[in-house]
């Protein structure tokens, strides 16, 4: 079960509000196109984007990507971004048994320890699909945080309208959901859908934080490899295709002009206070 906390960002009487904006580093369109990193090509050009604005963003790397691109991975190190872990394969089956959920936790932690030199914080699932029991290999394997579960449904992957909307702890772990267009509106805060459904998302006021956003190389440039995709499933991709990098500052204007500051996710996790944490 998981347990609702109380988060030092909800607890804060000035006007400050908080947005994480979470980058899934990985395979073209999330690995429906097997070995496919065209998108890592425009990684410079986003990092360049993301100091001029002084956007903090904080990478989930799948950890294949660690071993096929080391010279990416440092970039991203060396320009002062953090980054947290994405699984190893990104995997588009719905589901594993345990022991190859934790062989493929396992796998991605050694990876990054022989990288960096230290342990992963954070973890994210492909998909958002984790089952109550991952929490604890994360727990057994020493993260601090996860960030994967989206708080709405999508069938034949997840249902989880009773989940909270705000961080909450399972398993000793700290989940930092993404949020939602509203308590309602259970229509993520991402890229993607804020490409899909433009401008429903520029007509809204936020109040609420913290607020974790979502987003992909895909969903920021062009890329030629989408057009391998099948008529189906290259669909969520098309609408705004050449205007992800313009929408994606759009809407960080409008957050900073109603008074939200960007933050890495990793301090987000820091200003949440649990009891016995």
């Amino acid at each position: 079960m998981f347990q609702k906390i109380q988060s030092y960002l909800e607890q804060d009487n000035t006007v400050k509000k908080y947005v994480s904006y979470t980058l899934d580093l990985e395979e073209d369109h999330a690995g429906l196109l097997y070995d496919y990193y065209e998108g890592i090509e425009h990684l410079e050009e986003l990092i360049q984007f993301a100091k001029e604005k002084e956007i903090y963003i904080s990478f989930f790397v799948q950890a294949k990507i660690i071993e096929k691109f080391p010279e990416k991975i440092e970039l991203i190190r060396n320009n002062h971004f953090e980054l947290h872990l994405h699984s190893y394969s990104h995997s588009l089956r719905k589901s594993k048994d345990r022991i190859e959920i934790r062989e493929e936790i396992e796998k991605s932690k050694e990876i990054y320890q022989d990288f960096f030199g230290k342990n992963p914080k954070g973890y994210r699932f492909p998909l958002g699909v984790l089952r109550e029991e991952e929490y604890l290999i994360l727990k057994e394997l020493d993260f601090k945080f996860d960030s994967s579960i989206f708080p709405t449904i999508r069938p034949g992957y997840f249902n989880n309208l009773n989940k909270p909307l705000m961080p909450y702890k399972v398993g000793g772990i700290i989940e930092i959901p993404f949020s939602m267009f509203s308590k309602i509106i259970r229509v993520p805060i991402a890229l993607s859908y804020i490409k899909l459904f433009y401008p429903l998302h520029f007509l809204k006021k936020y109040h609420f934080s913290p607020l974790v956003f979502d987003f992909h190389l895909h969903d920021l440039f062009e890329l030629s490899s989408t057009k391998k995709l099948s008529i189906i499933k290259r669909l969520p991709y098309i609408r705004k295709s050449k205007d992800g990098l313009v929408i994606f500052l759009n809407f960080y204007e409008k957050l900073k002009k109603e008074g939200y500051e960007s933050i890495n996710i990793s301090k987000i996790y820091k200003k949440i206070k649990v009891d016995n944490l």
